[in-house]
């Protein structure tokens, strides 16, 4: 009877304990996918720096400037790369000074 018993714990033993070292084998196939996709990351973020320095120091590059002239605010200027935050900038200016800000008062046009 002891042998049975044993037997039979050595039998339900054995897959848990391959089970355990298969498992333990993914982790570390994990671990390391995670390790490369963190230094992926850190090209890609090194990547993009470069890009944006590279855009911000171009000289053709289109600039938009916006303006409001509002009776309660006075004239409020702002500038962006793009349309809308020339205009988001100058609404923003508005708002902080209590003026009327609508945005279909606000002109817009491009610095050449």
């Amino acid at each position: 009877m002891k042998y049975i018993v044993a037997a039979l714990l050595f039998v339900f033993a054995s897959p848990s304990y391959a089970f355990e070292e298969d498992n333990f084998f993914g982790d570390h196939a994990l671990r390391q996918e995670i390790r490369e996709l963190q230094r992926e990351v850190r090209q890609l973020k090194k990547r993009v720096s470069a890009l944006e320095r590279e855009a911000g120091n171009s000289g053709n590059s289109k600039r938009w400037g916006c303006y409001l002239d509002d009776l309660k605010a006075g004239g409020l200027y702002g500038t962006g790369f793009t349309k809308a935050e020339a205009k988001g900038r100058v609404l923003e200016k508005c708002a902080d000074k209590e003026g009327t800000c609508f945005e279909s008062r606000v002109k817009c046009s491009t610095e050449d």
